[in-house]
């Protein structure tokens, strides 16, 4: 199933507000360990080695849906809508800490011990990059956008020329001939077929 305009907002600003370059690194959709079968929405690590992991909720039918929710960080986030915060808030553990939107701490988590080995959480993270990094490579996606973007504008540019000396036409025709002369020849050019 995929994402919700909602779930890919939250996690944008998610990723922009816990980003801190050359001190915090994060990485969305982590499974943890080899064959693991637990997966953070999205984890990072700093220089001093503190793991938060956070958990992306934007309904209350996905807050309380039986899916694990992968807490094994020293710090532990739900990252939810104001809205569904209302709704939960009683239900949401006292150690776990809440984000709303992805920008804003509601309730501060209390550390914990890691849930596993920091060289677990590590691999886990890099296999994930290296996926996403895989990805990228094998689309070629960069060069061919930039590709199709530049065919578009210069098709359009191309387009609105055509457009321009159609309509300037249009009108030293309908200035000499009259109006309806555009229909006569449309009538016309399709009798003739």
């Amino acid at each position: 199933m995929g994402k919700t305009k909602e779930t890919i907002k939250i996690e944008r600003n998610l990723v922009n507000y816990t980003s801190k370059d050359g001190f915090i690194f994060g990485c969305e959709e982590v499974t943890i360990g080899i064959g693991g079968r637990e997966r953070v929405d999205y984890i990072t690590i700093d220089t001093k080695q503190i793991v938060r992991c956070y958990e992306v909720k934007v309904s209350k039918q996905d807050f309380y849906s039986k899916a694990k929710k992968t807490f094994i960080g020293n710090y532990n986030y739900y990252v939810i809508p104001k809205e569904l915060f209302d709704k939960v808030k009683k239900d949401i553990p006292s150690h776990i800490g809440v984000i709303i939107n992805g920008n804003s701490v509601k309730k501060n988590p209390k550390k914990q011990e890691l849930g596993c080995d920091i060289n677990t959480i590590l691999i886990s993270i890099v296999r994930s990059l290296h996926r996403e990094s895989k990805k990228v490579h094998e689309s070629e996606n960069v060069s061919k956008m930039k590709e199709l973007k530049r065919q578009i504008n210069l098709n359009k540019t191309y387009y609105d020329s055509l457009n321009k000396r159609f309509l300037k036409y249009r009108e030293i025709i309908s200035d000499d001939y009259g109006k309806n002369v555009e229909y006569k020849m449309y009538k016309k050019s399709i009798v003739s077929r």
